[in-house]
């Protein structure tokens, strides 16, 4: 808004440039002159109707196109600024409570708040997009805190004190009751959650509180229940040292001004935000989550609270109103609760995991759904790659993943490549394997040449059994740097080769990496048309006991490649190793 001598020369100045009309010169100074006396009064909406149809009436007068460019872009202006000045974050004070007080102090301290009185009489002050307003009662007590407001605020904070014995602590909680109400609000109702304004205070705390503080969260506890916004209680705690310490007090100030800071205090995504159930009051879980993963949390019904709730069959409804406060669509169920899940998810909510929504972070929910609808869920191992962080098949009209069969009878393809390992049937063995794999590129050819979005592939089980054999830290990062998702097992450590890849060079790719991992245990790897073929030497302990080598420590020495003396006689590794090849089929890409 316009509050110095400055900006109202500048918008003079700028108006005069344009050479507008004394009709609409008129009409600009009378909304920048209203805006600038009564910046937070109820009639902005009818500025922003006033502005929006001068844009209407001037946006193609030839003469302002002519005089300015971008005309309308000083206009657009006037109409952020209307929008950043009706974006009102309203702050509650207690004078009842001690931290509270202490934080409204700081606050002062920060910055310089203007004083004004409502039509009531009752005095309020204004800095930026904030509102405070100081009440006699008792946070708890108040019931549709947005009515003391000039303005109808997007967002209120309770600035409040916590009390436990956690020590130096700044925490913040959403209000509710998921049993009864023994501190203010109604039994089994809920204030509506700001998830996103949770995550940017905590990243505050972390900035600014004090070294002997503590940062955290809390489960959803006590009132009140009916705010008429979305709200939060913001705490400095834990007794009364900390309630009267200006430098805790003084970390709680400044993360609240932050939030000034937020674009859309209320843009909260419902594809990103997870209601909790389960844990302690503390919640690391849930703070874990805010912390490490793009999601926020909604409402977190902690197990005292769950259980006061009782059983949940009962208590659908309330279960219900705390999803809805939360604007949520997924849960996560940190406890064994069974009864718990199945009437959440009767209520249409997905309940997930902690590894789903880090698995998802950076994935767009339509992209999580088409992988796992083509491989198998999450829970069943599925692993998401870097490529689905920077695909969203949202933005497509159809987004298609099929499946390319490259091994139509993996029994077949086994005993050809025991056949050609052994020897016993090398030639026949060799063409079979070569006509396979043929048909197999024939496929892949007709994936390039076709217009889906993705293939589901297998490499050959024994050749990802093989490589991660070696090094299967370093196969599952191949895995994960080349494709959308890919299967795995061993509770996500171990990929199975089933995967899903959006790009057909990327896995000629994953072929040279996988390539690069044998050669560091084979002596030597070559890639034939449709095969991968190893060749190393082993020890070979019928050779070493022709030779009467005794078994023990010469064994391994031998197998290690030592030479080894026995009787006299030095028996060299050569002499004890034969050659082992192994062939695994693989299929090509097109230049």
């Amino acid at each position: 808004m316009w509050s110095s001598v400055l900006a109202w020369i500048q918008f003079l100045s700028l108006s005069l440039s344009l050479s507008l009309s004394l009709d609409a010169l008129c009409c600009l100074s009378a909304i920048a002159h209203s805006l600038w006396l009564f910046p937070h009064s109820h009639v902005i909406e009818a500025h922003k109707v006033a502005l929006i149809a001068f844009i209407d009436e001037n946006e193609t007068s030839s003469e302002l196109i002519l005089r300015w460019p971008m005309p309308c872009e000083f206009i657009r202006w006037i109409l952020l600024s209307c929008h950043r000045i009706s974006s009102v974050i309203g702050l509650v004070v207690s004078s009842a409570d001690t931290a509270s007080v202490a934080i409204s102090d700081q606050l002062h301290e920060l910055v310089t708040w203007e004083s004004h009185c409502d039509a009531a009489g009752d005095k309020y002050e204004q800095y930026d997009i904030f509102e405070m307003r100081t009440v006699d009662e008792w946070h708890l007590e108040i019931e549709d805190a947005s009515e003391l407001f000039s303005t109808s605020p997007q967002v209120i904070a309770f600035l409040s004190r916590h009390s436990g014995d956690t020590g130096p602590l700044l925490t913040t909680h959403f209000t509710g009751n998921f049993g009864p109400a023994e501190y203010g609000g109604e039994a089994g109702s809920f204030a509506q959650a700001c998830p996103m304004i949770q995550q940017t205070l905590l990243e505050a705390f972390d900035q600014y509180a004090p070294s002997q503080y503590d940062v955290g969260i809390e489960c959803t506890h006590h009132g009140p229940t009916t705010v008429g916004a979305p709200s939060l209680f913001v705490e400095l705690g834990s007794s009364e040292t900390e309630w009267n310490d200006p430098a805790g007090a003084h970390a709680v100030a400044q993360a609240i001004l932050t939030l000034s800071n937020e674009q859309d205090l209320t843009d909260i995504d419902p594809n990103r935000t997870v209601i909790g159930f389960g844990g302690g009051h503390y919640a690391p879980r849930f703070e874990r989550i805010i912390r490490e993963t793009d999601w926020v949390v909604g409402h977190i019904g902690a197990d005292w609270a769950l259980d006061s709730m009782g059983a949940p069959a009962a208590n659908r409804d309330s279960i219900n109103r705390a999803v809805t406060a939360s604007d949520a669509d997924v849960a996560l169920v940190a406890d064994n609760r069974p009864e718990l899940t199945e009437i959440i998810r009767e209520s249409g909510i997905r309940v997930v995991e902690e590894t789903w929504l880090r698995e998802t972070t950076g994935v767009s929910r339509a992209m999580v759904n088409a992988l796992e609808d083509a491989l198998v869920p999450i829970s069943s191992g599925l692993r998401l790659g870097t490529p689905a962080t920077e695909y969203d098949p949202a933005t497509s009209d159809e987004f298609t993943i099929t499946e390319i069969r490259i091994d139509d009878d993996t029994d077949e393809m086994a005993q050809l490549q025991d056949a050609f390992n052994t020897g016993t049937d090398d030639t026949v063995s060799a063409e079979r394997m070569e006509s396979k794999n043929n048909t197999d590129d024939q496929n892949v050819t007709a994936w390039i040449d076709s217009d889906i979005d993705a293939a589901v592939l297998s490499f050959p089980t024994p050749l990802i059994e093989t490589t991660a054999g070696i090094d299967v830290e370093t196969t599952s990062e191949i895995f994960s740097e080349h494709t959308l998702a890919f299967e795995t097992t061993e509770g996500g450590t171990r990929p199975t080769g089933r995967m899903i890849v959006a790009d057909p060079l990327s896995v000629e790719s994953m072929i040279h990496a996988l390539m690069d991992i044998l050669e560091s245990k084979y002596n030597q790897v070559e890639r034939t048309d449709g095969m991968l073929r190893v060749t190393h030497q082993a020890f070979d302990p019928e050779k070493a006991t022709t030779l009467d080598v005794p078994e023990g420590p010469a064994f391994g020495r031998l197998a290690a490649g030592e030479s080894v003396t026995i009787a006299g006689r030095t028996i060299d590794p050569e002499a004890v190793h034969t050659t082992e090849t192994e062939t695994f089929p693989i299929f090509s890409i097109p230049s």
